[in-house]
């Protein structure tokens, strides 16, 4: 493969990962934490594009029956969601204290819900606390999965507890996919500046977890930055070596779709999040899934130089973003892609 278009697009992550750290832009739209409920919180290195925003929602489409509220039965007065249903794939628990997850969960699945989302996905590997190693944890797991056996028609369970470069990982991501629970292993933090965490994409370990996603048939999500904690050009052929000799694995990049890498790759997809801007070219349509990267206990996410922008109101940006797509084409990305990755 070749790396120097990939080197000179590293680069200027790098360089904006720096920027933002001065506070001089936003590279990426997360919700920040405060100290004392620093949860799996990550930054991406895109930097946020102004664009104009339509106002129509084309490709209405009817939701499944999981998705049928009281009001289609005449039980409730409640309104019926009739707009393009999104899945968003990337959201996270609260790792800090349970009560205050616990609630969390529940704002966030009410406002799912009023949002018109279909499904969101849920997990969380390494939990940040600054000045100590990233933390690994099954607990993030038995979280996640008891929030999806309280929402079993919303929430997608993504399996991440586990360390990354410790053997004994492959053993517990084997046994607990075996459980037929899991709907995706993710988010991954591999090499992940904020997280302060340095995998290589291809460690051993992570070679065998991988084989283990193609024969239990979910996908991947990662979060990796290629010259974090290497040089750009190895950092990127980690990458290539991880997605190429995993054919039969599905990998999705979060956070955004780099078009150095999309297309280059048939097992490659990629997270669209509205701070990316613009959405991707028509061409890797088929590869793109959405999602808000929600991780904080006031469900709002700051997107380029707009603050605390309530949950539902991202939804609504990323919705915008597809209004000006044929019909066909919103549903694939509103829905219709997720809908395969995640075996919906």
């Amino acid at each position: 493969m070749v790396y120097e278009d990939m080197l000179l697009s590293y680069r200027f992550a790098s360089l904006c990962v720096v920027l933002a750290a001065a506070g001089a832009i936003s590279c990426h739209g997360n919700g920040a934490t405060p100290p004392d409920e620093t949860d799996g919180s990550d930054t991406d290195t895109s930097v946020a594009a102004d664009s104009e925003l339509g106002d129509s929602n084309p490709g209405d489409s009817e939701p499944t029956d999981s998705q049928i509220s009281d009001s289609d039965t005449g039980e409730s007065d409640e309104p019926v969601f009739t707009g393009l249903w999104i899945i968003d794939t990337h959201a996270h628990i609260l790792p800090t204290d349970a009560d205050l997850n616990d609630a969390y969960i529940d704002d966030l699945m009410a406002a799912v819900q009023d949002a018109g989302v279909a499904h969101i996905a849920l997990g969380l590997h390494a939990r940040h606390i600054p000045d100590r190693p990233p933390t690994f944890s099954e607990q993030h797991d038995d979280w996640t999965l008891a929030a999806a056996e309280e929402y079993p028609d919303l929430i997608l369970p993504m399996l991440a507890g586990f360390d990354p470069e410790d053997e004994a990982s492959v053993d517990y991501v084997s046994t607990e996919l075996a459980t037929g629970h899991w709907r995706a292993i993710g988010e991954l933090d591999l090499r992940n500046t904020p997280k302060q965490t340095t995998t290589p994409m291809n460690h051993p370990v992570m070679m065998e977890i991988y084989a283990l996603a193609a024969v239990y048939d979910v996908p991947v999500m990662f979060h990796f930055e290629p010259c974090y904690g290497t040089d750009c050009v190895s950092g990127a052929a980690e990458l290539d070596e991880a997605v190429t000799e995993n054919p039969d694995t599905k990998f999705i990049n979060a956070h955004s779709c780099p078009p150095n890498l999309m297309g280059n790759y048939p097992n490659l997809y990629c997270e669209f999040e509205v701070s990316n801007g613009n959405l991707p070219q028509s061409n890797i349509f088929d590869f793109i899934v959405l999602g808000t990267d929600i991780q904080n206990a006031q469900l709002n996410t700051p997107i380029g130089n707009m603050v605390d922008i309530p949950y539902g109101e991202v939804v609504d940006l990323i919705r915008e973003k597809l209004a000006d797509l044929d019909e066909a084409d919103a549903q694939k990305l509103g829905t219709g892609n997720a809908e395969v990755l995640f075996g919906l």
